[in-house]
């Protein structure tokens, strides 16, 4: 009699976690799922497409990152991000680095931004401090 409580109970306590795992299921399938993103285009200042430049999207609360690169003709988008509030930065050669605050995602929004990348000045103070503005009236001076 006692081999057949013990059969008893090991089928009773597979039986519930089975339950169990399939109540997870179900209540996974129909939690919410959520689609923000942010999703835009790289121009230059006159307009023109900026392709393959690297933009990272960061929650400025928990400080969640994720990169993408532009692609050919200037898109990016960022799917599946977190609710909050984020900073975007761009990097690309030859052009100053951008950054917006303040880009706010809300369940199932998606967010436009169009980055505008603004031509690179100098560098850095020390490469404007090397050039002698006095020799750039003469003739024989070096071009920049």
């Amino acid at each position: 009699m006692r081999r057949g409580i013990m059969k008893h109970s090991k089928w009773a306590g597979r039986m519930l976690l089975s339950l169990v795992a399939m109540m997870c299921v179900v209540a996974d399938s129909r939690a919410p799922q959520t689609t923000e993103s942010i999703r835009g285009k790289m121009i230059d200042a006159s307009g023109g497409v900026v392709k393959n430049v690297p933009l990272t999207p960061t929650e400025v609360d928990t400080g969640f990152s994720r990169k993408v690169t532009s692609d050919s003709v200037g898109d990016f988008v960022f799917v599946e991000l977190p609710v909050g509030t984020y900073r975007l930065e761009a990097e690309a050669k030859d052009f100053q680095k951008f950054a917006q605050e303040g880009i706010t995602l809300h369940v199932n929004q998606t967010a436009s931004v169009t980055v505008q990348l603004a031509a690179q000045g100098f560098r850095d103070k020390e490469s404007a401090d090397s050039i002698d503005f006095a020799d750039m009236g003469r003739s024989d001076a070096a071009p920049l």
